[in-house]
């Protein structure tokens, strides 16, 4: 697959994913007023990762 077909399968996907998800989270911010920034989510699924990963040790 070349690099551009690559590229525009990801771009259907991305247009035709489901947006239950993010609406459910804007209408979650639009009662609480509560976001988050990248790193906050970026350091709590690494946490969770590196957690997972140690209990299989």
């Amino acid at each position: 697959m070349t690099p551009e077909a690559f590229a525009l399968n990801a771009i259907d996907q991305a247009i035709d994913d489901d947006w239950a998800e993010d609406i459910a989270a804007l209408e979650e911010y639009d009662r609480t007023g509560v976001s988050y920034s990248v790193e906050e989510v970026m350091a709590e699924l690494r946490a969770n990762v590196e957690a997972r990963q140690a209990q299989r040790k």
